[in-house]
């Protein structure tokens, strides 16, 4: 099974190696003076609003655009109601427009807008929406900025507030965002927050007021639930009126980076030494809730706690190494599980299918949990002067392991795959093909069945991604 998995993923692969083989060879026959200059895109669209040029705006856009083959779960159903297999499609997955302001690196202001996840059977005339629409004011030099807005200032981790078209895989795990789209609008939370670096300590704060949405239940809805019904020790989402607390702090052992982003760079691709050991944490709390025992209703505080490692170094001849390791403690209240997978187009599950596979139907899997996940990642530049389009290909890995509490076995998925960096971050090809798990009830009639739900096989998907960044 396995070597069916990787003479696939060879074989997808390439497919566009062999498109810039191809490419490359009239490349290399240009003198170097007739090279194209691309470093024109690291400056972006900026207009300066004084002679002096301390302040500006500056204008960026950005795309992601998806093909994909994925293995379905079983039971997985298409628009006509017919069970399928696998399926291959098209999609937009990110698309950005972004504005700046910088007034003399005193005052600065942020906003994107865009939309996410267009595949061919959503809505064409999805509209985009803000993602970001924050203000921010120096106060103490680097060490302390205070602002305010929609922002992606977040705690937990690193990766909690990474930048979308900087990963060094294919796409985030998904596990590094425990509320996605249930307390927050793709990452992003309206509230005040506090940055800055103080010697080799960076850190962000926020005080967030998360989104309410209609999947979370009320208390009234609960308590009226008749004794029968209530599962007992199964936490779900409350509506509630609380603030939460964000923070993450880290150290940085080699080069110090000092930046007014939201966004953390996941690969720097040679271009900085950076070592960083990182913390942190978000508390919501009575923000969940659950039957004890003897059906009465409790409620639950959100505790997410992380701690991960980055490390980012130049390597001789232009290479590069980058490495991301990071743990997360996340505690929802008991049994607490939720699947999700990227663009899901299928047309549901077979009940019965359902039963059996209750992560759900198409691509989804167990993401997000009570419990513990370890996430890390590796990807090595090659040298520049390794001939021809080589030189521009970083191959790189990832592995999650998951623990949880709802459910009666270890979860483990496995990424693989290449970047071709024709100019850096800003113009980039990835393919990556991933395993999931697929974990399988083995006790029907027990209260919770998810708690007897094992891994019984691993299911594949393939992406090609390509990106352009302004």
């Amino acid at each position: 099974m396995v070597k069916k998995y990787f003479s696939l993923l060879a074989m997808l692969l390439s497919i566009p190696l062999m498109a810039l083989a191809d490419g490359s060879e009239s490349l290399d026959k240009k003198s170097a003076t007739q090279k194209t200059d691309y470093s024109f895109l690291d400056k972006g669209v900026k207009v300066f609003l004084d002679k002096e040029k301390q302040s500006s705006v500056k204008f960026g856009l950005a795309l992601q655009f998806w093909a994909r083959y994925l293995e379905n779960n079983p039971g997985t159903l298409n628009e006509n109601g017919d069970q399928v297999s696998q399926f291959f499609d098209l999609s937009m997955r990110r698309m950005r427009f972004n504005a700046s302001v910088n007034l003399k690196n005193n005052v600065f202001f942020y906003t994107q807008l865009g939309t996410n996840n267009q595949a061919f059977n959503t809505d064409p005339h999805y509209q985009m929406f803000i993602h970001d629409f924050w203000t921010m004011f120096r106060v103490w030099d680097d060490k302390l900025y205070i602002g305010a807005g929609k922002h992606y200032f977040n705690g937990i981790s690193r990766m909690s507030s990474t930048s979308s078209f900087s990963y060094m895989t294919l796409d985030n795990p998904l596990v590094n965002f425990p509320m996605i789209n249930r307390e927050d609008d793709f990452g992003r939370q309206l509230g005040i927050f506090a940055i800055g670096t103080i010697g080799r300590l960076g850190y962000r704060m926020a005080l967030n007021k998360p989104y309410v949405y209609s999947l979370a239940r009320t208390r009234d809805e609960l308590e009226d639930l008749p004794v029968d019904d209530r599962v007992s020790n199964l936490s779900t989402e409350i509506q509630n009126n609380t603030f939460s607390g964000n923070g993450y702090f880290f150290w940085q052992f080699q080069d110090v980076v000092k930046s007014t982003s939201s966004f953390f760079p996941m690969s720097y691709i040679g271009s900085k030494r950076v070592l960083n050991l990182g913390a942190g944490f978000t508390f919501h709390p009575r923000s969940m809730a659950s039957f004890d025992d003897n059906k009465e209703l409790k409620y639950h505080d959100q505790v997410f706690l992380g701690v991960d490692l980055f490390l980012s170094e130049p390597l001789k001849g232009g290479a590069a190494l980058d490495v991301y390791s990071v743990w997360y403690h996340y505690d929802f209240g008991p049994n607490y599980l939720r699947s999700a997978g990227i663009i899901p187009v299928d047309g549901g599950q077979d009940s019965e299918a359902g039963n059996l596979y209750p992560q759900g139907s198409g691509h989804r899997y167990y993401v997000i949990g009570t419990g513990d996940v370890w996430y890390t990642s590796a990807a090595y530049k090659l040298p520049d002067n390794i001939n021809g389009w080589l030189g521009k290909l970083q191959p790189f890995a990832a592995f999650t392991l998951q623990n949880f509490e709802g459910l009666n076995d270890l979860g483990t998925m496995y990424d693989i795959g290449v970047n071709y960096l024709f100019y850096k971050q800003k113009i980039k090809m990835t393919a990556q093909y991933t395993l999931r798990p697929l974990f399988e009830v083995q006790d029907l009639d027990a209260e919770l069945p998810t708690k007897s739900a094992i891994v019984t096989e691993h299911k594949g998907q393939f992406i090609f991604q390509l990106q352009f960044v302004l």
